[in-house]
Parts: structure tokens; C-alpha cells; sequence
């Protein structure tokens, strides 16, 4: 399978919800860390409501994703940032 980018910005939820599914820990451990009820976090990522920039930033740092490089490598199974 070949690798390919794909750019992590507001408009990708459900790359988020990706990263999060494969990452330490689960959704509910992310919206009490954003001081969020779940549901409007799941809401979020699933594209019902529209993520404001600040936090899809303040989740993104959560995740320990790097604002630096804005990408991210798919490559058989695993999401890479670097």
C-alpha cells in the first residue's frame, strides 16, 4: 500500500476523529479536557456542527499533533505526524 499527505485543518472532522480512534485515549477524555460535553464533541466530529478554529487547535495540541507540519502519512493502518 503506498503512503500518501493529507493536510489537518478545520475542515477535516473526521480526520480528527481518525487520529483520535487510533491515538492514547477516547473521545470522552478529550471533550472533559476541553471542558465540552461529549455528545457536542461527537457532534463535531461528525460534521453535525461546525468546529470553530480555536478548538480544533485546542483538541489537535490534545492530541499531541504538531501545528508545524500540518500533514499527516497514512501508510497501512497507522497515522503518522512528522
Amino acid at each position: 500500500m503506498a503512503s500518501f499527505y493529507i493536510r489537518v485543518d478545520e475542515h477535516t472532522p473526521m480526520l480528527i476523529k481518525a487520529l483520535i480512534k487510533y491515538g492514547s485515549y477516547k473521545q470522552n477524555y478529550y471533550a472533559s479536557e476541553l471542558g465540552i460535553k461529549p455528545s457536542n464533541l461527537s457532534a463535531y466530529l461528525n460534521g453535525k456542527k461546525k468546529m470553530s478554529k480555536e478548538l480544533c487547535a485546542a483538541l489537535l495540541e490534545l492530541i499531541g499533533f504538531d501545528p508545524a507540519n500540518p500533514y499527516i502519512i497514512i501508510n497501512k493502518n497507522k497515522l503518522i505526524n512528522s
